[in-house]
């Protein structure tokens, strides 16, 4: 098998957007030339790629396997390209980066609005995503690096922590806890909780202090947001457990950050880039100075004091 770049390139815009026709608007050819592509990839393969109907292409199980590799390779060569054409001068080029919606305003925002006022021909393409997502499109090359929290090691990324922060109980003006600096962790227990779901990294923080502290955190309410836990929140359907990078979207919805006390317990963050991959030099000197950032403690959008018991 000796797939051609192009065959590759089609292949995977007919199998994100399910219609040659999207695809080929997308690479700009013709239909016909996207299908006839997708006809020659088949016969190297040696199997069918797409299950064709008059209204929507759909992959085929063995589909998914080339996809994983062509992402991969077309990854590579993305990643290779926007090397290449940095400029050591930072008057041009495009970062790109994946993290979080919260991560995005509190903690990335912030060291962009600083590295463009030196820069400002640089561009940003920003992508909101889960952790995992985050993880898959730095894997497949589509972003120059993410910010997630990692339960694991990935043996196709490098992690490196670059900011640890504390967990706040979140809660709104009339709750018992409203007037309150700090609270003790094993006190939450006697308060209603809404709680992301466990496919969330900050949810699986808080299982795992959790289960190593021995702590009820009742919950009946679970959502697939930040923003819709602190909506709930905001209509006093109990408390909420985030972590401080947070809490500027919390004040300015009207709710308070009181303080977890008792336990150092940090929610830790990690910078992620391909194992293999070389960063173009605007990527590179964006990651330095919003490690300094992390590193030193300043991540966060003017107007956060953080509170101390």
């Amino acid at each position: 098998m000796n797939p051609t770049l192009r065959q590759l390139r089609v292949f995977v815009e007919v199998y994100d957007r399910g219609s040659f026709s999207a695809a080929a608007k997308a690479v700009r050819l013709t239909q016909s030339a996207v299908s006839k592509l997708c006809i020659e990839l088949e016969e190297q393969v040696g199997f069918p790629l797409f299950e064709r109907s008059p209204r929507k292409v759909t992959p085929t199980y063995a589909a998914a396997d080339l996809y994983s590799f062509a992402c991969e390779m077309l990854g590579i060569l993305e990643a290779a390209r926007r090397s290449r054409h940095g400029l050591a001068k930072l008057e041009r080029g495009t970062i790109k980066l994946a993290a979080s919606p919260m991560m995005m305003y509190s903690l990335i925002a912030p060291a962009i609005a600083q590295f463009r006022k030196p820069h400002p021909g640089l561009q940003f393409e920003l992508f909101e995503l889960s952790t995992r997502d985050t993880v898959e499109w730095v894997v497949a090359g589509k972003v120059d690096f993410g910010i997630v929290s990692l339960d694991q090691d990935h043996p196709k990324l490098l992690a490196e922590v670059v900011y640890e922060d504390r967990m706040y109980a979140m809660v709104d003006a009339g709750h018992p806890l409203a007037s309150r600096r700090t609270v003790a962790w094993p006190a939450l227990s006697r308060h209603e909780q809404v709680r992301m779901r466990s496919d969330f990294s900050i949810r699986r923080t808080l299982d795992r202090i959790a289960e190593q502290q021995s702590l009820e955190l009742p919950a009946s309410i679970e959502t697939g947001s930040v923003a819709a836990t602190l909506g709930m929140v905001k209509a006093g359907l109990g408390l909420a457990i985030l972590p401080g990078y947070v809490a500027p979207m919390a004040r300015q919805l009207g709710l308070r950050c009181v303080r977890l006390s008792g336990l150092d317990i940090r929610h830790p963050l990690s910078l992620i880039k391909r194992w293999n991959a070389r960063p173009s030099v605007a990527a590179g000197a964006f990651v330095t100075l919003l490690k300094e950032r992390l590193q030193a403690g300043r991540p966060l959008h003017a107007g956060f004091v953080e509170e101390r018991g």
